[in-house]
This record gives C-alpha cells, structure tokens and sequence, in this order.
C-alpha cells in the first residue's frame, strides 16, 4: 500500500481542512514541535484505513476537534494491487450516523459501510488495524526507550512494537511440527523402500498374472463343467454297474447251481446211450440176418403163404423178433433226445459265458470310470481346502476390521480431547493477549501522563501549553509523574504469561495434528482392510455358488461339505 494523497479536518488539533500529496515522494519526512500535530497525521490514516483510534478508546469519536463545527471528516486516495483507491469517513459529536466508502477510482468496485470496507482494505493492503499499528506506526515515548535500550531490550523492544515476537512462537510451532513429522518421515521412507522400484512395470506385470489367472479361473470352470458331467456319468454308471453286477450275482448263481454235472450226466447218458445203441445194432445185426434166412426158410411159410400155420417155435422167434425192433427204435429215439438236450445245453452255456465275458468287460470299464471319479473328486477336495483357506483369511481380514474400527474410535477420542484441549488453550491464550494488550495499553497511557507531567513541569495557570498552545485554566495543578515501574512490570508478567499460553497452544496443536494424523492413517488402513473383506467376501460367494452343486455329489464321494459356510457369508 503507498499512500497518495491525504485529506482531513475536525482531527484532533486541526479543526480546518487540511491536504497533503504523496505524490512523486519516494522518503517524507514530518517534523516539529511537541505538539504540533505529528502523530494526528499518522491518526488520521489509520483511521481512514480502520475506522478506529491507534489507541484504546471507548468510540472513535474521541478524535474530534474540540471547538470545531462537531464533524470529522477524513478521505485517502493510496495505491495498493495495481489500482488507486480512495476511501472517505465521516463521524459526528452530535449524530450517531456515521459514512464509511470505498471506491476504485476506475469504477471498478465500491464497498460501502464500514465492516465491507475493513475487510475490502485488510484484503488490499494485507494487514488488520493491530498489526498496522504495531509494525507501521511508532508510538511516543518508544523511540527514546529504543535509544537508550540495551541491544538485548532493544531486540525485545522491536520484536515487542513490530509484532516480531509471533516469530518465537511460529519457530517453536514448526520446530514441534518438525519433531512430529521426522518420525513419520522415517516410517514413510521405510514404507517406501519396501514398496516396488518399477511400479508400473510391477501392476503391468500383475495384470498379465491376473489374466492368466482369469484364464485359469475358466478353464477350472470348463473342467469343473466336465467334472459334473463325469460325474453324471459315473452316477449312471454306477447304477448300471448295480443292474450288471444283480445279472452278475444271478449268473453266477446260474453257474452254482447242478447245471454242469446236468450236462456230465447227460453226456455220460449219450455216451451210454451210444454204447447200447451200438450194441443193440450189434445184436440187430444178426437177428437180422437170422431173420431173412429164417424167411428164406420159411418159404410158403411165411404169413400169409400157403405154409403159414408154422410151429409154435417160429411165432416165437417172430415176437421175439419185434420186441427187440421196439426195444431199438425206443433206445434210438432216446438218444435223440439227449443229444438234442446235450446240444441246446451246450449253446446256453456258450451264451452265458459269453454274457459273463461282456460283463467282465463292463466291470473293468466301470472300475476305471469311478478311479476317475475318484480323482476328480480328489481335486474337489483340493479346491475346498483352498476355499476354506481363503475362508480363514477372511475371518482373519474381518477380525482386522473390528480391530481397525475400535483403534479408530479410540484415537478419534483422542483427538476430540485434544481439539477441546486445543481450544481451552487457545481461550486462555487470547486472554492473555488481551491482557498483554491492556497492560502494553495501560503503560502507554502512563507514559503519556509521565510526558504530561514532566511537559507541565516548570507551567502555571496563565501560561501556554507546550502541546495545544492554549492557555492553562486558573488552578491548573501539573500532573504528577506515574509510577512507570509498576505498569512496566505488569507488561513483562502479562507477556510471559502470554508465551508460556502461546506455548501451550503449540503443543496442544502438536498433538491434536498428531491424533488427527493417526486417526486419517487408521481410517486409511480401515477403508484398505473394508475393501479386501468385501473383496474376499465377493469371491468366496462366487465360489460357493459354483460349489454349491457339487454337494451332493461330494457327500456320495465321501468329501465333507462344510456347512459353516452359509453362516459365513454373513460375518
């Protein structure tokens, strides 16, 4: 901010209207006699800036030239951002109207009352009425205390009128924030060190492992598709291997009955059979014979013929005959008969270990078919551990959560305590400040007495006062100097006890950014854990459905099927 031009009158000693250009000045100097209305200049911008005193007063109104016209009027034009701006205030004894205006002179902008335009100029020139007072504007009486002073009390005194000595306080802040960052500095250095040196070559790369992953995750599908059509297939099988294996139990019991020694005897029937048929033919054989020689000497004696009524002898012979050609055509019809059985029993003994060959066949065929079975349930099982695995680790993520939530809730604790901490020292720092204030106030308007008294020291009633030039009233007592070590020692008390407070704020705020920093980590590492739970979660579900079918099927094989599982869903 650099001032332009001043314009003002009814200011304390200049009831008239006065003007004073800046303009083209690079170094201005004010100088005078005590009294001669130095300070009121630098009274009249702060108030043209503020609106208010550079000392403690009850209202501004206090600035008013006494026996002028009862109206304070003061108007600025500075520069500040790049533009000229001009600011006009008004004050009357009389009225509690007030003006207030601030305006660009390029027409830009114009704020009118007077909070919108101390905000608007604390904006534009970058600092508040206390802080302009104390680094822009050197009180009376500092100047010869700063001359006199040690270079130490001087050092104090600067950093005392300059508002320096936030500096002590804003070192000690980040030397405390220094001290709580270099620990989590370290942590986060060792963090990283133990992360990857190529990250992006490390998430390339396990986007190409979590493809072929994919990739095996629906093949394991395919194979889990053949899988339950195996095992469709070794339930069908199984149940034909049960009809094969009652044919098989009925064969069996086919073959342990007496059909074989049937066939024996029978066959040792046949060959008897043979044996007497031959020897029937045998013994045909010549009674055949016999009997066309006995016809041939028979002759007329044949039946029939003149000589048929033969002896007694010959029709003997003739039944005989006959019942030894019944007895061999008997004999012949029965063993045709056996071997008709012989031949039918033989063709039913090819057919049925024929029929037990096939199921030989089948049983082998089965046997490899449920060893198959068998593997495939095997790697069932196997992907049930690994699912029961993934089950323990998210028990073991869930458990971490409530863990986490409760860290949480403790350290948001903490640092609630803190912030109320934080707070209560923040209060009883602004009251130390305030009475650092009074005290730097109160010593001020001592100061001032004691320039009045030693002012007044050698005046009566009749003379001329050093500061106003006005006459002293009849009965006019010189002030007596105040006691300045009194109010001094207060200021010194009010302001370490205004360190030892700003002290506290600083490691009240040390440790209300430390809980607030262990908290945002907790919450972190809360909300990574949530994600890989419900992550867990999502696959284990997936996993179960696909699982899920295979109960049945599983239980049958002889695997356990883990009924805990539908209650973990819900954790």
């Amino acid at each position: 901010m650099r001032p332009l031009e001043l314009t003002f009158s009814g200011l304390r000693s200049y009831r008239s209207r006065q003007h004073i250009d800046f303009r083209g000045q690079s170094l201005v100097g004010i100088t005078g006699d005590t009294g001669a209305g130095k300070s009121s200049i630098f009274i009249a911008i702060n108030f043209a800036l503020f609106g208010a005193c550079t000392f403690e007063a009850a209202t501004p109104k206090v600035l008013i030239a006494d026996g002028g016209n009862g109206l304070l009027a003061v108007e600025l034009i500075f520069e500040a951002r790049g533009k000229e701006w001009k600011v006009s205030r008004r004050l009357s004894k009389t009225s509690t109207n007030s003006h207030h205006r601030l305006e660009a002179l390029d027409g830009s902008e114009t704020r009118v009352g007077r909070d919108a335009a101390n905000t608007r100029i604390q904006q534009l020139i970058g600092l508040d009425q206390k802080t302009f007072v104390r680094s822009v504007l050197l009180r009376q009486g500092k100047f010869e205390e700063l001359l006199h002073a040690s270079p130490a009390e001087r050092t104090r005194m600067l950093k005392g009128l300059l508002g320096l000595d936030i500096l002590d306080t804003i070192a000690q802040q980040a030397r405390d924030r220094r001290d709580v960052i270099i620990p989590q500095l370290h942590t986060l250095n060792k963090r990283k060190a133990a992360l990857f040196e190529d990250p992006q070559a490390t998430a390339a790369q396990a986007d190409i492992e979590i493809g072929q992953a994919d990739e095996q995750i629906k093949q394991l599908k395919r194979a889990q598709d053949q899988l339950a059509g195996l095992d469709k297939q070794r339930t069908d099988a199984e149940h034909e291997r049960g009809q094969l294996l009652e044919l098989a139990g009925a064969l069996t019991s086919a073959l342990k009955t007496d059909g074989p020694e049937q066939l024996a005897r029978l066959a040792a029937d046949d060959a008897a059979l043979a044996t007497e048929d031959g020897a029937l033919a045998a013994e045909l054989a010549p009674l055949r014979q016999q009997r066309h020689e006995l016809l041939d000497e028979l002759g007329d004696r044949r039946p029939g013929g003149p000589l048929a009524d033969v002896p007694a002898t010959a029709a003997t012979t003739l039944g005989q005959l006959c019942e030894v050609i019944e007895q061999e055509a008997e004999a012949s019809s029965r063993h045709a008969a056996a071997a008709t059985e012989l031949g039918n029993v033989q063709d039913e003994a090819t057919g049925i270990e024929a029929e037990a060959i096939s199921f030989s066949t089948q049983r082998l065929t089965l046997e490899h078919e449920h060893k198959d079975a068998e593997s495939a349930d095997a790697d069932l099982q196997k992907q049930l551990d690994a699912w029961r695995t993934d089950l323990r680790t998210a028990r073991e993520l869930t458990a971490g959560v409530s863990r986490l939530d409760q860290e949480l809730k403790d350290q948001q604790a903490d640092h609630t305590t803190a912030v109320a901490t934080l707070e209560q020292h923040r209060a009883t720092a602004e009251q130390a400040d305030q009475a650092m204030t009074a005290a730097e106030e109160t010593l001020e308007a001592q100061k001032r007495l004691d320039a009045a008294a030693y002012a007044a020291t050698y005046l009566g009633p009749g003379d001329a006062c050093l500061i106003c030039q006005h006459d002293l009233p009849d009965g006019f007592v010189p002030p007596h100097a105040p006691a300045l070590r009194t109010a001094e020692q207060a200021l010194r008390t009010a302001r370490a006890q205004a360190k030892r407070t700003a002290n506290l704020v600083t490691a009240s705020l040390s440790k209300e950014r430390e809980t607030h920093t262990l908290a945002d980590q907790t919450a972190t590492r809360l909300a990574e854990t949530s994600a890989q739970v419900h992550n867990a979660l999502s696959v284990l579900r997936g996993r179960l459905r696909r699982l899920r079918p295979f109960r049945g099927e599983s239980e049958h094989a002889g695997l356990v099927f883990d009924e805990d599982v539908a209650a973990d869903h819900a954790f």
